[in-house]
């Protein structure tokens, strides 16, 4: 009886989608089969590969993506020989929608080769998960039957061999960098000023430039015990605020008592936020440009030749390196645009006062302005990220940091007329006594977490 779900992909290069989707349908119960050497049975040998298409197989799975060819037109040899088996055997038995390619790369053509274009695809380069739910959909709908329900011994056996055993934790002393960004002093006192309504808050808002600040509501946050009263635009008219209240630093990090406003709550919130805004002045001071995401929050990025080369020297310890922080990005056969590492930014009080930083990769056609689509940036990411892994993404994190500085070699903004941020150019760092070797196959990292169960992953997928 087949029952075999059969994955061709392209290897190495999709190796990391193909261990994600098979991983997932194992653990949904189905009998997966791919040449991943260890995973879930598979063999590399082709009288294997050719006993299983020609026998057992019941959906030929195939990962198309822009790797699939050599060249245009010309697909892998062994991609090539799966394929033609897999028709064969579809025209002999009759086996309808035996083969089904799918796409985890938006540009991939469709020509890739003869007959492609006539396959019902299952699209994944949006969102893998809801590409694996319109999959498990047409499985259900052609009855592939399942060979065990919620058996994941196999992948469990696998994970442990291929990474806990294979590659895994040690002892070993190592130091470790975050993506905490280290505010190591703050100013004595947040000050925050009261106005009698937010029309005259806005006005004094709309001309403050000195130093960072903000506004909410009818109340004006920043560090300094001095703001301006005079408003130019209005001839000079004086606009005082009715109250004005001053909280240390310290009570507020520390903990204070207090039932009326502003609250403890009020000051962190407060302060948070006032910080959130010092940090897009340190951005905007030198000169980047930001993207806005879909959570309103703001990516930070080089336009390029802002750096000279679009690369920053920076040093480790005893060590120096060179990133590039904007590149050359292949956008389609006539075309090259840019990629740029970006970073955004929130504030945390606990447990160290910091930026939390988080990377991104945007893309643009010319070097300036960011592609509108989202589906086209997330399938560019993907791509371009998973070259990237844990090494890569530190380095880009430091590099870009070091990029912020000034000509001096230094990151700092003043607060008020007696305080200046200064700001360190390595995130906040820890020593583990624990170890871990890092995998050769580096395409197999981004893995799934074997601890959850049949139902927990079905769920997900809905979701």
């Amino acid at each position: 009886m087949r029952k075999t779900l059969f994955i061709s992909h392209a290897n190495p290069e999709d190796n990391e989608f193909t261990i994600w989707l098979a991983s997932r349908l194992q653990l949904l119960g189905y009998k997966v089969w791919c040449d991943l050497e260890g995973l879930i049975g598979g063999e590399k040998f082709w009288s294997e590969i050719d006993n299983e298409i020609r026998n057992n197989t019941i959906k030929f799975l195939l990962v198309f993506s822009n790797s699939i060819c050599n060249e245009p037109g010309v697909l892998k040899d062994g991609i090539d020989k799966e394929i033609s088996l897999a028709e064969s055997i579809a025209k002999k038995l009759g086996l309808k929608d035996l083969i089904i390619p799918l796409n985890i790369d938006e540009d991939a053509p469709f020509n890739s080769f003869i007959g492609l274009n006539r396959y019902k695809h299952i699209t994944f380069h949006s969102n893998w998960a809801v590409g694996l739910k319109q999959l498990i959909k047409k499985l259900e709908k052609d009855k592939v039957p399942k060979d065990t329900v919620g058996d994941n011994r196999s992948v469990i056996s696998w994970y442990e061999n291929e990474f806990t055993t294979k590659f895994g934790l040690y002892k070993k002393k190592e130091k470790y960098y975050s993506n905490w960004w280290p505010i190591e002093e703050l100013p004595e006192n947040l000050y925050l000023y009261q106005y009698e309504n937010e029309k005259q808050a806005k006005t004094i808002y709309a001309e403050y430039f000195e130093y960072p600040i903000i506004r909410h509501g009818n109340i004006l946050v920043t560090f300094t015990d001095e703001i301006k009263t005079i408003n130019k635009q209005n001839d000079d008219l004086e606009i005082l605020p009715i109250k004005k209240y001053q909280i240390g630093s310290s009570s507020i990090l520390n903990g204070f008592d207090r039932d009326t406003f502003p609250t403890l709550l009020n000051a962190k919130n407060l302060l948070n936020w006032l910080l959130n805004r010092t940090f897009h002045l340190l951005m905007k001071r030198r000169g980047l440009y930001w993207y806005e995401m879909a959570n309103k929050s703001n990516a930070y990025f080089f336009p390029k030749l802002k750096l000279e080369k679009n690369r920053v020297k920076f040093s480790y310890p005893n060590r120096e390196k060179t990133k590039n922080l904007v590149g050359r990005y292949k956008i389609n056969d006539n075309k090259v645009g840019n990629w740029h590492f970006a970073v955004s930014s929130k504030t945390l009080l606990y447990p160290t006062v910091c930026f939390s930083l988080k990377s991104h990769i945007l893309f643009s056609d010319n070097g300036y302005h960011i592609w509108k689509d989202s589906k086209r940036l997330h399938s560019a990411r993907r791509n371009k990220g998973k070259k990237w892994f844990n090494e890569e993404w530190r380095d880009q994190l430091i590099a870009f940091i070091n990029a912020i500085k000034d000509e001096n070699g230094k990151t700092e903004i003043p607060l008020n007329k007696d305080f200046t941020l200064k700001m360190p150019l390595l995130t906040l760092s820890f020593y583990s006594n624990i170890g871990y070797n890092q995998p050769e196959a580096r395409e197999r990292q981004n893995l799934i977490s074997i601890s959850k169960n049949v139902d927990e992953y079905y769920q997900d997928v809905e979701t």
